[in-house]
């Protein structure tokens, strides 16, 4: 179910079918919904989301173009599909039909389908003909209309009200009407849309213009396993894509350059950069070395490039009378996204690591490890002003120490099988135990003193005391100061 804010309550703004057929409906309560729902399984509640319940209707009506040539939205749930033309490549129209419902629903949308001679009459039976999918002809279009309530015609409620207060409450009865006294006493409209319904007058429709992927293709006159044109080809096509990004101000962030191969499957090559990128000479050093060694087999008969993402270009402010290069246009941080960028082309994806901050005091539970490109769902500020070793240990190091007194202050440790002496020691800085963890997690669930300490050779190591009220306190080494 779906939910609104209206005031101090919460309605029902949409449900599904399993709610509707138990006595939901929409605005009513929630609570009263709730009510009606208390057998299992128990009801899936979210707010309504009106804008991107209008993508998400803008996605779909993009798919449906893989069917057919022309689709255009029709309300807040509804699409309107031009199939005129395409109904043989499916065996006939009912085909068709069955191919898109059985998509539908295998994607987990409910729909009601109708295939009819007139917009009009695909929108009457899909939404009052009360089956899920219905094919008619334009033979029986007339039969079928009949028996469909009057508000199955789109015209507006008021002449829908002023209809049915002389008693005309199906299509049927509304064509057994004069014209003539149809459009003098009810207007123009209600005999537009019920011609427009029968195909007596054209209607059209404003089709949604689908984002085409840009893309470039050069085909060679047979199969060539010349590396030097299959190269030259691919950085030609490259170019011609980074010119279309650059015109739009926009840059790419996945590109897939494909080897149409004679005798296998197509080789496709992806490139991935972390920042937009326009740069063709960027783009072309970081798929070169991947069409170098690219497996060729009997030959290439073309090479094709598709823009699979891309992102508006960001604005830098140009420096002037910095390091001698007056006018420079590289953004904060240009050259670090284009070096990782190239490790990453060279080495496996997802093999190149950034760290983030976790939400833990503990340090080595304090980041985590992700791809470089990757951008965390909710970001975790470090706590500022914390003075951390350089080198943090992947877990804590087990030591051994000697003690002035039983609480005095350090003397020697024993670390890797080396005795330190100690020279300095700062300290304790006491981190409390996440003890939401239980007992089970002993790692994590003591507190800990931690100490600065400096060797006699003149290393800052990082070492704690786990405190244990019951047992005797151990101590390890965490990290080290570079």
């Amino acid at each position: 179910m779906l939910t609104v804010l209206n005031r101090d309550r919460t309605l029902v703004g949409a449900c599904c079918e399993r709610a509707s057929t138990a006595g939901v409906s929409v605005g009513m309560p929630l609570a009263e919904a709730r009510a009606l729902l208390r057998s299992p399984p128990s009801p899936h509640v979210e707010p309504l989301d009106p804008s991107g319940d209008a993508h998400g209707l803008r996605r779909l009506a993009g798919w449906a173009y893989r069917y057919v040539p022309r689709v255009a939205i029709d309300g807040t749930d509804g699409l309107l599909l031009d199939a005129s033309g395409c109904e043989r490549m499916y065996g006939g129209i009912d085909r068709l039909a069955r191919a898109l419902l059985r998509r539908l629903r295998r994607a987990g949308i409910s729909a009601c389908l109708a295939a009819a001679p007139t917009f009009g009459s695909a929108w009457a039976l899909a939404r009052f003909g009360g089956r899920s999918l219905t094919t008619i002809g334009r033979e029986d279009l007339p039969t079928a209309l009949d028996t469909l309530p009057i508000e199955s015609l789109r015209i507006s409620p008021a002449s829908a009200e002023a209809l049915r207060a002389v008693g005309v409450e199906r299509v049927g009865q509304l064509r057994a009407l004069p014209r003539s006294a149809l459009a003098s006493r009810y207007g123009r409209e209600v005999l537009l849309r019920l011609d427009q319904a029968l195909g007596s007058a054209i209607e059209t429709i404003e089709p949604v213009r689908p984002r085409w992927p840009i893309h470039a293709e050069h085909r060679f006159d047979g199969p060539t396993d010349r590396i030097e044109a299959i190269a030259l080809s691919a950085r030609e096509l490259v170019g011609r894509i980074a010119a279309l990004l650059a015109a739009k101000h926009r840059g790419s962030l996945s590109l897939r350059v494909e080897l149409l191969r004679s005798d296998l499957e197509p080789l496709f090559i992806l490139v991935r950069t972390s920042r937009p990128c326009a740069d063709a000479a960027h783009l072309w050093k970081l798929l070169a070395p991947k069409v170098e060694t690219a497996h060729l087999g009997f030959g290439v008969e073309g090479v094709r490039a598709m823009l699979l993402r891309s992102r508006r270009l960001t604005e830098a402010q140009g420096a002037c009378w910095s390091d001698g290069h007056a006018g420079r246009t590289d953004g904060e941080g240009e050259g670090v996204a284009r070096m990782l960028d190239t490790l990453e082309a060279r080495l496996e994806p997802g093999r190149v690591l950034r760290s983030i901050a976790v939400e833990s005091h503990l340090p080595e539970r304090a980041f985590d490890l992700v791809a470089h490109d990757r951008h965390p769902p909710s970001p975790v500020e470090p706590e500022p002003g914390l003075d951390r070793p350089t080198r943090l240990f992947d877990r804590p190091v087990p030591i051994d120490v000697s003690l002035l007194l039983p609480d005095g202050p350090l003397v020697t440790f024993r670390a890797f099988g080396v005795v330190h002496r100690v020279r300095t020691c700062l300290g304790p800085e006491r981190i409390a135990g996440e003890w939401w963890r239980g007992l089970a997690d002993v790692d994590a669930s003591g507190d800990r003193d931690y100490f600065r300490v400096q060797t006699d050779d003149g290393r800052w190591v990082w070492l704690f005391r786990r405190v244990c009220p019951d047992a005797q306190d151990r101590w390890f080494m965490q990290g080290e100061w570079a």
